[in-house]
């Protein structure tokens, strides 16, 4: 089905669904087209379900943020939430966080970086990964 979608639509589809299942207001500002490159897209959008996932379980906040944006180049994903944030360091060395390490680890794949960046007012993730130029046909 992520094939047929494509990265922005599939984002889209998981925001809506998980937005009807819960009382979080969800929205996305998605300023992405496809670089052709679907196992890329597919692990960023691995990354944007883990990341949402984690925020529904465990921010208590009342909104989340998906954006999806391509600069000149990287592609940029950011999930950001207002609840009551947490210590990532604390959780990536507990060595239980295994969605965390996921994030990082797919991130890594795909030759980019994580920041996050939380606090008692919410949580900020960054994935920046190199863009791949789209395939000329």
């Amino acid at each position: 089905m992520f094939e047929k979608l494509g990265l922005k639509s599939s984002i889209e589809q998981m925001v809506d669904r998980m937005q009807d299942s819960t009382s979080i207001l969800m929205i996305t500002e998605i300023s992405y087209n496809s670089t052709g490159d679907a196992l890329r897209e597919l692990q960023l959008f691995r990354i944007a379900q883990e990341a949402v996932g984690n925020a529904v379980k465990y921010s208590e906040a009342i909104a989340i943020r998906v954006g999806l944006y391509i600069d000149k180049q990287n592609t940029i994903l950011e999930i950001r939430d207002n609840g009551k944030g947490f210590d990532v360091q604390s959780k990536l060395e507990e060595g239980k966080a295994f969605g965390l390490q996921s994030i990082y680890q797919r991130a890594e794949s795909l030759g980019g970086t994580v920041q996050i960046k939380s606090s008692a007012t919410g949580t900020q993730l960054l994935v920046t990964v190199p863009t791949l130029a789209p395939e000329k046909k």
